[in-house]
C-alpha cells in the first residue's frame, strides 16, 4: 500500500507517537470567557484520541491577556490554568495519543501596542 508509513510510528528524540496523524485544531471557542478550559474542549479532544488519532496540537493558546485576539480560548498566562492542560493531557494520552498546546502571542496586539509606547 502506497500510504502504510502513515500508520506507522513517529519517533522524536524523547517522543514516539503512534502513528503520523495529526489533528490540528483551526478553531476551538469552547472554553469559557475568563481564559479557562471546559469539558466541552475536554470531550473535543477525546473525540479524535478515540478515533485514533496519533496527536493533538491544540488551538492557539495565548500566553497573556492582552495576547487574546477571540474570547472563549482556553489560555496559559498563568498557572491557575495548568490543571486543566494537565487534564487534556491525560485524557487524551488513555488513547495512547500525544497532546501538545499551541501557546501563542498573537503579534497584532503585542507588538502595536510596544511600537505606539516607543518616543518619538
Amino acid at each position: 500500500m502506497a500510504f502504510e508509513a502513515i500508520f506507522q510510528p513517529l519517533k522524536f528524540k524523547n517522543l514516539t507517537v503512534k502513528n503520523r496523524v495529526f489533528r490540528s485544531n483551526v478553531s476551538g471557542r469552547f472554553d469559557n470567557y475568563d481564559g479557562s478550559g471546559n469539558q466541552a474542549r475536554i470531550n473535543w479532544e477525546v473525540k479524535f484520541a478515540k478515533g485514533g488519532v496519533g496527536a493533538i496540537v491544540s488551538s492557539f493558546v495565548p500566553v497573556l491577556l492582552r495576547g487574546r485576539i477571540v474570547p472563549n480560548y482556553a489560555m496559559i498566562d498563568n498557572d491557575r490554568h495548568i490543571p486543566f492542560w494537565r487534564a487534556v493531557g491525560k485524557a487524551v494520552h488513555e488513547h495512547d495519543c500525544r497532546s501538545f498546546c499551541s501557546s501563542a502571542m498573537p503579534g497584532g496586539s503585542g507588538t502595536s501596542r510596544a511600537w505606539k509606547s516607543r518616543p518619538a
